[in-house]
C-alpha cells in the first residue's frame, strides 16, 4: 500500500520537474513537519481496525468531525504554523452540529 503511494510521488515528480529540497531546508523544517507521515501511518491502521465494525456513514462522520473539532482548535490556538483564528460561536456551532450529526448516525 505504502509502495504504490512512493511510487506515485515518484511518478509526480519525475513530471513536476521539481528539485528536491535541499539538506538545509529539510533540517530546518518545524519538528511537526515530521508527523504527517506517522499520523497517516496511524489513521490508515484505525481505519483498517475499525471501520468495517463502525459502519460507513459513523466511522466517516467519526473522521470528518475530528478532523473540523482539531481544525477549530489548532485555529484558535494559532499551533503549527497556523494562522490564529478565533473560535467564534458560529464555528463552535458548527462543531457542535458535527458531533450533533455524528451521534444521530450512531442512533439510527
Amino acid at each position: 500500500m505504502y509502495l504504490s503511494g512512493l511510487a506515485a510521488i515518484l511518478l509526480i515528480q519525475a513530471f513536476a520537474r521539481q528539485a528536491l529540497p535541499q539538506a538545509a531546508a529539510v533540517q530546518g523544517a518545524p519538528w511537526w513537519a515530521y508527523l504527517g507521515g506517522t499520523l497517516s501511518i496511524v489513521t490508515t491502521l484505525i481505519a483498517l481496525m475499525f471501520a468495517q465494525k463502525l459502519g460507513s456513514g459513523m466511522f466517516t462522520g467519526l473522521s470528518l468531525t475530528a478532523s473540523v473539532i482539531v481544525s477549530i482548535l489548532l485555529d484558535q490556538m494559532g499551533w503549527v504554523g497556523f494562522k490564529q483564528h478565533t473560535a467564534s460561536p458560529l464555528r463552535l456551532l458548527g462543531g457542535a452540529l458535527m458531533v450533533s450529526g455524528v451521534w444521530l448516525i450512531s442512533k439510527f
